[in-house]
């Protein structure tokens, strides 16, 4: 579904509108002047960005809005935006939300308003049930051996490619040691991609892994235990040079792009959480 941001001419209204579609991607933003219903109805949902709610009433009460999703942001405070949200509904204009956005908080609240539209709009869009998603999340996988880890700590970020073994719900991985794990020793929420070569939307295929990760080395009774998912002995690894970590990674949430999911009736891009070492949908 894409998303039509449409403001006023002020140059913090084009701003916030210009955050607003960066976070929550797949939009178009334009000037009110530049907006006719033909245009605004090919966007299954359409967000007002103002700081003036009774020049935002008039622009709502132009013409009928057909999109599946309406609502406005407005840069003020939460009781204006409330008072205004009533006043459209009185009106007969079926605005879902009207958020406030403070200024003085600028980017901070925009991105959670962005962030709260994605959840509410674009990731239940197009969901296909559970099983399918799980079946389609575990083979690719299972199918692929390396990831992209990214760690980070204040202003320290790292991305480290990385061979790794899916199971259950958990990445196993084995490394001789690095800067990620100055970033780990003090932030243990990392994110993973693992995708196909770009060569075209037909056969796009990508995915983004959120977790936490724990670290064993020898000794440990989970070190052996990752050492078995990998195939490998503790005598083989005890002849190497170094020592090689175990990075075990819990598995929370996995945010699959993928063209397969088109051809089932869904979005291309599912979601998938696992929870409590069993995989439950969010």
């Amino acid at each position: 579904m894409n998303t039509l941001i449409v403001y006023d001419e002020l140059e913090r209204t084009k701003e916030t509108a210009i955050c607003l579609a960066r976070v929550l991607g797949m939009c178009r933003y334009l000037s009110w002047q530049h907006v006719s219903p033909s245009l605004a109805a090919r966007y299954g949902a359409v967000l007002f960005v103002t700081s003036d709610s009774s020049s935002l009433r008039s622009a709502l009460a132009g013409y009928s809005w057909h999109a599946s999703h309406l609502a406005a942001v407005l840069l003020g405070n939460r009781a204006e935006a409330a008072r205004f949200h009533q006043q459209a509904h009185r009106d007969g204009i079926p605005l879902e939300m009207v958020l406030p956005a403070d200024r003085e908080s600028f980017p901070d609240d925009v991105i959670a308003i962005a962030c709260q539209l994605r959840r509410e709009w674009l990731d239940e869009t197009g969901r296909l049930p559970d099983e399918d998603v799980r079946q389609a999340v575990e083979h690719f996988l299972t199918s692929h051996n390396t990831a992209s880890l990214a760690t980070g700590s204040g202003t320290s970020v790292r991305c480290t490619p990385i061979e790794y073994v899916y199971r259950d719900g958990m990445m196993y991985l084995f490394t001789e040691g690095g800067m990620k794990f100055a970033n780990l020793y003090r932030n243990r929420h990392v994110s993973l991609s693992v995708y196909d070569p770009f060569t075209g939307l037909s056969d796009l295929a990508g995915m983004q892994l959120t977790g936490t990760a724990d670290w064993y080395g020898p000794g440990d009774a989970e070190y052996e235990q990752a050492l078995a998912v990998r195939h490998l002995t503790l005598e083989q690894v005890e002849k190497m040079p170094v020592v090689l970590h175990a990075l075990v990674i819990t598995l929370e949430q996995a945010e699959f792009l993928w063209h397969g999911f088109t051809g089932q009736k869904g979005a291309p891009r599912q979601y998938y959480r696992w929870h409590d070492g069993t995989e439950k949908r969010r």
